[in-house]
């Protein structure tokens, strides 16, 4: 039989057919019922829920020359994008790696964030020229806080195609390069190297990411299979995950497309006096162990070759949260 709600919430005192009743009773009943409904527990308010929705975005600044003679490029900063991996080395004016013997590499967090491990990236090995670890990950994350329960059910994460700052010879296909590209892959593949989390911070220890549970993760997926492209839909359709892509003069050889897209439906409930945080994770290969693909890379001095000059991020979350 089907659960339904019984008189005995509301009293112990139970009146039916064929049985006494008497004024003790009734008050008793009474009463019961009088004490209830002063003081309505929640588990007998049907609970309403109202939608919230947090939207970002970042356009990425212009690079300026500091060096013409080289044609070396020297970008203001990369905010908001962090490094993943804390290290106790600083680059220098050449915007290498050098040793710092000043400091000690003692930090609470080694990693930002963790869980996003992805083919051709080591950030504690050492290559030989200039210290310089192999490849590298930046995060840009954001931080919220809940101080009632919440229920995360909707994540949408945009990466479009920068036509400013895209070249015919430095396009953002999201594919792997053509010379050297991570182990287990080859030339033209597409690229396994975003990697999209969310994660609650432990409630006694907040602050160590170690201890964090991550509630929403995609790692080493095509990004390519989320392409997507701003252009009016032809009368023969798109080919299967591989749209018509920006139509541009800066673009002769080879263009790019108009970026990827991805919706992740969750039903993720947070509960209260929660700290959540959401992270886009992007790679930066060392361009020797490791070819840039279509990222980029410090060695190189063609165009923007930093990731985040690649394209234009942008996300939006959205959760329930419960009407009192």
């Amino acid at each position: 039989m089907p659960y339904r709600d019984q008189p005995r919430k509301a009293t112990k005192e139970q009146f039916s057919a064929n049985t006494t009743i008497d004024g003790n009773r009734i008050d008793r009943a009474t009463e019961d019922v009088t004490d209830r409904f002063n003081d309505i527990p929640l588990a007998d308010i049907r609970r309403r829920f109202v939608s919230n929705t947090l939207v970002q975005g970042w356009t990425p600044q212009e690079a300026v020359f500091y060096d013409v003679t080289a044609n070396d490029q020297l970008p203001y900063h990369h905010f908001p994008w962090l490094d993943l991996y804390n290290h106790w080395r600083a680059r220098d004016d050449s915007n290498s790696m050098v040793v710092d013997t000043t400091q000690t590499p003692t930090f609470q967090n080694p990693f930002r964030i963790k869980g996003t491990s992805i083919p051709g990236i080591d950030h504690e090995a050492r290559l030989a020229f200039d210290n310089h670890p192999q490849g590298r990950q930046y995060a840009w994350t954001t931080t919220l806080y809940f101080s009632k329960p919440a229920v995360l059910y909707d994540w949408s994460i945009m990466m479009l195609t920068d036509v400013e700052h895209g070249t015919a010879a430095s396009p953002q296909n999201f594919t792997y390069d053509g010379v050297t590209p991570p182990e287990g892959e080859t030339a033209g593949d597409p690229s396994k190297d975003v990697v999209v989390c969310i994660s609650v911070d432990n409630p006694f220890n907040p602050d160590r990411q170690v201890y964090s549970s991550q509630v929403v993760a995609r790692n080493r997926f095509e990004v390519s299979r989320e392409n997507v492209s701003l252009n009016a839909l032809p009368a023969t359709g798109f080919a299967d995950f591989a749209p018509t892509v920006f139509g541009s003069a800066r673009f002769t050889n080879a263009l790019p497309p108009a970026g990827m897209w991805m919706d992740l439906s969750m039903n993720v409930p947070v509960p209260r006096n929660s700290r959540v945080r959401m992270a886009i994770v992007i790679p930066a290969y060392d361009g020797v162990v490791v070819g840039p693909g279509s990222w980029g890379d410090s060695t190189s001095a063609i165009y923007y070759p930093d990731p985040w000059y690649r394209m234009k991020p942008g996300s939006q979350l959205s959760w329930l949260e419960e009407i009192e």
